[in-house]
C-alpha cells in the first residue's frame, strides 16, 4: 500500500430542497471550491485523526478479513462507517485488508470551526472511500462510489436524500434525483455489499449540469448556523399531516426543478430567473404553513439585495441560517451585491463551482 491523497468537494443547493427528501423527486445541486482531503498512509494498526478533531481519534485492528473499533471517539462516526463499507466492499471483490493511517483535513468550517451549512459529513466520507479505494488500486466508476458513500451515510444519518454526496462524488452541478431507501435497505439486508452495489437501485437518477460561462455565482454566509434538525422534523409532521398538500408542493418544486435543469442547458436567463423565484417562493409558502422560518430575516435582505441588482436568489439547502446563493447574468451588479450584503451583515464567501 502506497501513501494516498483523495478530496472530495463541500455543496450548496440550488433548487428542489425538501423534495427531494421523498424518493422520486429532484434537486440540483452545486460542488464548491471548499474540499475535505484525506490522507492514507500505510501503518501497523488503523488510526484516524482529522485537523478538525485534534483531541479525538479512532482506532481499530484488521482481523480475519473484518474491521474492529478499539476506541471511536464520537466525531468520527461518519469516518468510521466509510471505513467498515468500503472495507466490507473490498472483502467482496477478493481484497486482503491492510491497516493504514488516515488523517483528514477541512476547508468547509471557517475559523472557530464554524459551519457554512456545506455538507462536511457527506464530504468526509466520500473522501474517506475514494481514498480507500485509490489504496487497493480499484477502479471504480462514479456511481458505484456514490452508493458506497450513500450506504455508509445512510446508516450513520439514518434519513436524508443522500444530494450531497452525489454532488461530492460527482462535482460540478448536478439534478439529483432520490432513491428509494427503504427498498435499498431491504434489498441490502439479504445480499451481499457487491451485489447491492451492482443492482440499479429504483428512482435513483444523476445528471450532469453546467453553469453557464457568463452567469455568476454569489454565495452570502447569515453568520447564523442553521438547526435543520427541528426544521426537516417539523417539514415531516406537515407532510403526514396534510398529504395532499404536500404532494401539490412535491410535484410543483419537480416542475421548477425540470424547467430550472432545462434552462441551464439551453442558457435561457428568463426561464432560470422565473423558475428559481417559483422554488424560493415554494419553499416560503411550505415554511408558511408548516410554521417554521425557512427564510430568515438575514436572508430575505439577501435575497432583496440581489434581486434589486437583476440577480435571481434564494435560500441555499434547508434553510433557518446558513447560505443564501444568488446568480447574476451581469458582471458589474454581481460584485455591486458584495458591499449592499455587508451592509446587512451578511457574510459573502469566495465560493465557485468545483
Amino acid at each position: 500500500m502506497n501513501k494516498q491523497i483523495a478530496t472530495a468537494p463541500g455543496k450548496l443547493y440550488l433548487a428542489g430542497e425538501y423534495a427531494v427528501v421523498t424518493p422520486g423527486h429532484q434537486a440540483i445541486l452545486m460542488a464548491v471550491n471548499r474540499h475535505v482531503t484525506a490522507t492514507i498512509t500505510p501503518s501497523r494498526l488503523g488510526i484516524a485523526t482529522s485537523a478538525q478533531y485534534p483531541t479525538q481519534h479512532l482506532l481499530w485492528q484488521t482481523t480475519n478479513q473484518t474491521v474492529q473499533a478499539i476506541t471511536i471517539s464520537p466525531a468520527y462516526q461518519f469516518i468510521w462507517q466509510a471505513i467498515t463499507t468500503t472495507s466490507e466492499y473490498l472483502v467482496d471483490l477478493g481484497y486482503q485488508l491492510q491497516p493504514f493511517n488516515l488523517h483528514l483535513t477541512s476547508q468547509l468550517t471557517g475559523s472557530n470551526q464554524r459551519k457554512y451549512g456545506l455538507g462536511s459529513s457527506a464530504a468526509v466520507t466520500v473522501a474517506v472511500i475514494k481514498a480507500m479505494l485509490q489504496a487497493y488500486q480499484v477502479k471504480a466508476p462514479l456511481m458505484t462510489i456514490f452508493k458506497l458513500a450513500a450506504l455508509a451515510h445512510l446508516t450513520t444519518q439514518g434519513n436524508g436524500s443522500l444530494g450531497d454526496v452525489a454532488v461530492a462524488v460527482y462535482g460540478g452541478m448536478i439534478n439529483y434525483q432520490s432513491f428509494d431507501r427503504h427498498w435499498v435497505q431491504a434489498y441490502r439486508s439479504t445480499h451481499s455489499l457487491a451485489t447491492t452495489i451492482n443492482i440499479e437501485w429504483p428512482q435513483l437518477a444523476i445528471q450532469p449540469l453546467k453553469m453557464p460561462n457568463d452567469w455568476l455565482l454569489k454565495v452570502g454566509w447569515t453568520a447564523s448556523p442553521a438547526k435543520t434538525g427541528p426544521l426537516v422534523t417539523k417539514i415531516n409532521q406537515f407532510a403526514t399531516n396534510n398529504p395532499e398538500i404536500y404532494h401539490g408542493f412535491l410535484q410543483a418544486s419537480d416542475d421548477a426543478v425540470t424547467k430550472i435543469a432545462t434552462a441551464l442547458q439551453t442558457q435561457d436567463w428568463l426561464v432560470f430567473k422565473t423558475n428559481l423565484q417559483a422554488n424560493a417562493m415554494l419553499l416560503n409558502l411550505l415554511g408558511t404553513q408548516a410554521g417554521v422560518d425557512i427564510t430568515t430575516e438575514t436572508l430575505q435582505s439577501l435575497i432583496d439585495e440581489a434581486t434589486k441588482l437583476g440577480g435571481v436568489a434564494k435560500t441555499s439547502g434547508g434553510g433557518g441560517g446558513d447560505c443564501g446563493v444568488a446568480i447574476f447574468n451581469d458582471t458589474t451588479r454581481a460584485d455591486q451585491v458584495i458591499p449592499a450584503w455587508t451592509d446587512h451583515e451578511i457574510v459573502p464567501l469566495d465560493l465557485t463551482i468545483n
